[in-house]
């Protein structure tokens, strides 16, 4: 894809994400933009795939109830490890 072809924008992940993004392209020798730009185009692929056969929002809530529950886990812990 050429540059004037397309639109920059902007992302944030945790330093985690960003070491295995790193560590990936490395391996694979290609930049991290490149990496990173190919894992969206799946990622979004994917997504549309789902929004087809109407899971995507299925999906979404599973993605939402799994966080939801490691927070409650966490605030457990801390509260275990105040009494």
């Amino acid at each position: 894809m050429k540059r004037e072809d397309g639109k920059a924008i902007g992302l944030w992940v945790d330093m985690e994400t960003a070491k295995r993004i790193d560590r990936i392209a490395k391996k694979v020798g290609i930049s991290k933009s490149s990496l990173a730009r190919n894992l969206v185009m799946v990622g979004l692929e994917d997504a549309e795939i789902l929004d087809k056969l109407g899971i995507l929002s299925l999906g979404l809530l599973i993605m939402r109830t799994k966080e939801h529950l490691g927070q409650l886990i966490e605030e457990g812990k801390r509260q275990i490890a105040e009494a």
